[in-house]
């Protein structure tokens, strides 16, 4: 995690930005924590969508479980198999659905030539390196909620009014930890892309607002 938030802090500089408002969803909300605690300098606004910090919970280890469950899938069957698995168990993907394991998987059998192509043929090149490189980092990590309290960075933790359970639960338990604002945002956890005006709408709302 430190370096992934040392990356964004690379590409705001490239870009010519000594801070920004940050939002960020599910792995990118725990990426903008990870800003705010050791990049403060770097992080005006923080709105943290769904970060999947499981171990902020007094239950964690229940969630764990799945993603033990997956680890294991990798090991003995191959990331495919645990992809699949990780979309069925965390994504609530319908098993009854495989065309739509398909569309991740192999885009150029669902989509026409065109930009939606383009995109989730460059956002399936990535599965492999999430399943084998990043999946387990992520939900291990920790925020270091002393060090975003003392950061003076805002930061707003949101989750969708049509989200599971868990993922509004690890927003409201850092929130109420820190004392900081949560905000209810449209649609679910992949929103961001199904409801782009409306999300856009709500996250203007709040970045507006200091």
């Amino acid at each position: 995690m430190t370096q992934q938030s040392a990356d964004a802090v690379a590409v705001l500089s490239a870009c010519g930005f000594e801070s920004a408002m940050i939002f960020g969803n599910s792995g990118g909300a725990t990426i903008a924590l990870d800003l705010a605690a050791t990049h403060p300098q770097a992080t005006r606004t923080v709105v943290a969508h769904e970060p999947p910090v499981p171990r902020v919970l007094p239950d964690a280890g229940d969630y764990l479980a799945i993603y033990d469950e997956i680890e294991r899938v990798l090991q003995t069957q191959g990331w495919q198999a645990a992809f699949t698995l990780f979309q069925f168990r965390i994504g609530h993907m319908p098993p009854d659905r495989p065309e739509l394991m398909t569309a991740l998987l192999d885009p150029a059998q669902v989509f026409p030539p065109g930009p939606v192509l383009d995109v989730m043929q460059r956002v399936s090149g990535n599965w492999e390196y999430l399943m084998r490189y990043e999946m387990r980092s992520f939900i291990d990590y920790v925020p270091d909620l002393d060090r975003i309290a003392a950061s003076g960075v805002r930061v707003v933790f949101a989750a969708g009014a049509e989200s599971d359970e868990p993922s509004r639960r690890m927003c409201t338990v850092i929130a109420e930890r820190l004392g900081d604002d949560f905000a209810e945002f449209p649609g679910g956890h992949t929103a961001p892309v199904e409801i782009p005006q409306a999300f856009a709408a709500r996250l203007r709302s709040l970045l507006v607002r200091r």
